[in-house]
């Protein structure tokens, strides 16, 4: 059976060095406009759409608020279009035309319009979030939340479909085959890659010759004159991808908000195998030698060299050990009955230098591993035992503390002796003599009164300077406590497991690494292959695993999962994304790790890691002057040897490639997980750019766009009633519900409790 489904993210993040990736990441509006002056049909939406007056039962439309009844229905004024306002009119334009601003019948203000000056056109103006849907708005549910279809500045987005005034958005169904809302497309499935994306958006179509641009998949492309990630109207692009009136675009920043670095958020489409497919295998024996291993070792040359006209590997050989068919191969990346097609997210996090790699952490965070170094020393098979070691550690003065550092023995004899010798010296002295010589005082036959008096005092001395020894030391074994607690963190703050992989050692180097040891990203996702799981082994290779050491993390039942929690091998990858080539750029894509992983620009190869192995990399680097130069190693094993060895290593050009300046290019990356008991990944990629266009609307010239609450052009932004700020917002107007008594108000359309005769802000002599 072929199953589809979508996670939110990925158990290990994935990262890319240094892209600016388009994969149709756009977020504004629908396909539908008003038919209102400055926009231009759709379809999709109701919002701002202007209303029309019928006479055979259609919509009608009474005034803000209600309370007029059907004023559209009703005959026009008398003088109704004289340009004059008389007393029976809430306005009077110069005409009895409808979508102005002005009724046909004179007897009511239009939404999305004020009328300040008889025989004046009325004005445009738009409250985004006043729940009135009205041009240049696609919608307006009468808040101003991102996320809930309609934008904090009244667009569609992405997801949505929006409908009424105040708007109701609905979340549309991706994979329909019902293109609606916002959905520039709809093939009938939820999967990128395909020329609709994930999200129903267009992709760019893409040959052996390059790639084409459809409106709306956020590559700017030809003739194009921008290209916001969607093909709809009255948001700066259209639909058609030219500019509209009103708006200046321009390429979108990498990261929003004025943010300097951001990760990126890609989709990776997953197909999940189990052991019984001829291609994926179970973990050899324990203790099977290298040798003896019946796939195993780099294999270049299972796929040729090209894709196919889906953009997809096609075999070409099954080298030895590789333990793959032709057709096996056939099935790794295309939805079969033999596997699980799941769609997931990529996270992708800058790395400091320019570039985006993945990542082992949830939110970014890089793999921390211990090297050996001359220091490091066992120190518990646990990190609580490690924890514990430090304070004995702390206390006498072993390592990592010295002797010159002075042990931290806090007793009354030892740390604070010397407080402790100070107040017996008191006790057995001062104090014991002023005792003897009371006690001798009070015997006395008479007693001596003042002689009494006196050893009295001469006691309460001595026991007052008593205590303040005693209190001195208290403090002192407090100050050694703290000391020797801070001191004990200093120490379990170098806990860490040995490099040996066994137990936790201190003194050892601690060093942060990008990429995943542990890349299991449809561990627990719904629809994935009920088969075997395994546990998973620490790579020696770039990850410092000394000897393959098994994974820690316990299942919770550690006589079920002595080794780690169990997990999902067997599955394939396929990651796309688009870059523009310009003269003189520089690039570069790395990625280390195992299985299989090919490596497609413009469709022809440019790194081959092929075959069941350990973690290998492969480097490609296009340079300023054309020249590309490409190299495969296996990492380094720190417990066999300190150097990496060199597999391949070649040169072409952007010719070879037929990269041509200007033009936009695929880079594909296909990945196979085969075999238990590794799973590693690491990607990354810097220099490759492209980003869709952001559109902006010009506040001062004199057209209502997206984001304004009015627009009369810069000399006539000066504020005031019914008019325009400078920066295009709405002052006091007639509509905003209160009643601007001094700017000659009589009442509010949009107040609640205006009399029924209220229109166009004035109380009006219904005749």
């Amino acid at each position: 059976m072929i199953t589809s489904h979508r996670i939110a993210s990925l158990n290990r993040t994935l990262v890319f060095t240094g892209l600016s990736l388009c994969m149709a990441l756009a977020c504004s509006s629908a396909d539908s406009v008003p038919s209102r002056p400055g926009g231009s049909g759709g379809n999709g939406s109701d919002g701002g759409s202007a209303p029309t007056a019928t006479t055979n039962g259609g919509v009608v439309l009474t005034t803000t608020g209600g309370g007029l009844g059907p004023v559209t229905m009703e005959p026009p004024t008398m003088n109704c279009g004289d340009g004059v306002l008389d007393d029976d009119e809430a306005c009077d334009d110069g005409n009895k035309d409808s979508g102005d601003g002005c009724g046909s019948n004179c007897r009511y203000l239009e939404p999305g319009y004020v009328c300040p000056d008889a025989g004046q056109p009325c004005r445009q103006i738009a409250k985004c979030g006043d729940g009135i849907a009205v041009f240049p708005e696609q919608c307006d549910d009468g808040g101003l939340v991102d996320g809930d279809g309609c934008s904090d500045i009244c667009k569609f987005e992405i997801g949505f479909k929006c409908s009424g005034s105040p708007s109701t958005c609905t979340p549309t169904t991706c994979g329909d085959a019902m293109p609606e809302g916002a959905e520039t497309c709809d093939d009938s499935n939820a999967l990128p890659f395909d020329g609709c994306s994930e999200r129903c958006q267009g992709e760019p179509l893409c040959t052996e010759n390059g790639c084409t641009s459809t409106c709306g998949d956020g590559l700017k492309i030809g003739t194009e004159e921008c290209d916001d990630g969607n093909a709809i109207n009255s948001d700066g692009c259209s639909s058609t991808c030219t500019i509209e009136p009103g708006y200046i675009c321009e390429q979108a920043p990498p990261c929003p908000d004025g943010q300097t670095e951001c990760p990126m958020n890609l989709p990776i489409v997953f197909r999940d195998f189990n052991v019984d497919h001829p291609d994926f295998q179970a973990p050899d024996p324990s203790g099977t030698a290298s040798e003896n291993r019946p796939c195993d070792g780099y294999a270049p040359g299972i796929a040729q060299t090209t894709l196919d006209a889906n953009g997809k590997p096609v075999f070409a050989s099954a080298p030895a050990k590789s333990c793959v068919s032709a057709e096996g191969f056939a099935q790794w990346y295309v939805d079969s009955d033999v596997s699980s097609t799941i769609l997931g997210n990529i996270i992708l996090y800058p790395n400091g230098d320019g570039g985006y790699v993945n990542r082992f952490g949830p939110n970014g965070e890089q793999y921390i591993t211990s090297v050996k170094t001359d220091d490091e020393q066992g120190a518990g098979d646990t990190l609580a035992a490690c924890e514990e070691s430090c304070v004995s550690r702390a206390r006498d003065a072993q390592p990592p503390f010295s002797q010159a550092d002075g042990p931290l023995r806090c007793t009354e004899n030892e740390y604070c002796n010397a407080e402790t010798t100070a107040a017996r010296n008191i006790r057995d002295g001062a104090l014991n003599q002023a005792n003897n010589e009371l006690m001798q005082a009070e015997n006395e036959n008479p007693p001596d009164e003042e002689r009494i008096a006196a050893a009295e005092e001469a006691v309460a001395a001595a026991e007052a300077e008593l205590a303040e020894a005693e209190a001195a030391i208290q403090t002192c074994l407090g100050d050694c406590e703290t000391q020797l607690a801070e001191r004990a963190a200093v120490c379990a703050a170098q806990c860490a497991p040995c490099s040996s992989g066994t137990g936790y050692c201190i003194g050892g180097e601690q060093i942060a690494l990008d990429g995943d040891p542990l890349f299991f990203p449809i561990d627990d996702v719904p629809g994935a292959m009920d088969d075997t799981r395994y546990a998973a082994r620490i790579p020696a290779q770039i990850y410092m695993g000394l000897g393959w050491p098994w994974e820690t993390t316990s299942c919770g039942l550690e006589a079920e999962c002595p080794n780690g929690a169990p997990h999902n091998f067997q599955f394939t990858s396929e990651i796309a994304y688009w870059f523009e080539f310009t003269d003189g750029m520089a690039a570069d894509l790395t990625f280390i790790g195992d299985d299989d992983v090919w490596v497609f620009v413009n469709r022809r190869l440019v790194l081959d890691l092929g075959g069941i192995h350990v973690p290998l990399g492969g480097q490609f680097t296009i340079n300023a002057n054309g020249s590309i130069t490409t190299r495969t190693w296996q990492a380094n094993d720190p417990g066999v040897n300190d150097g990496e060895t060199e597999l391949e290593s070649g040169m072409t050009s952007v010719g070879d490639l037929g990269l041509q300046p200007g033009n936009v290019y695929e880079i594909k990356v296909f990945h196979a997980e085969r075999k238990p008991e590794g799973s590693s990944f690491q990607l990354t990629l810097s220099g490759f750019h492209a980003a869709r266009s952001e559109c902006h609307s010009i506040c001062g010239d004199g057209i209502l766009a997206a984001g304004e609450q009015c627009d009369l052009g810069e000399e006539l932004n000066v504020g005031g009633h019914d008019g325009c700020n400078a920066d295009c917002t709405l002052g006091a107007y007639c509509g905003d519900g209160i009643v601007q008594v001094d700017d000659g108000e009589e009442c509010d359309d949009a107040d609640p409790s205006k009399p029924a005769n209220c229109a166009g802000c004035r109380i009006i002599d219904i005749k």
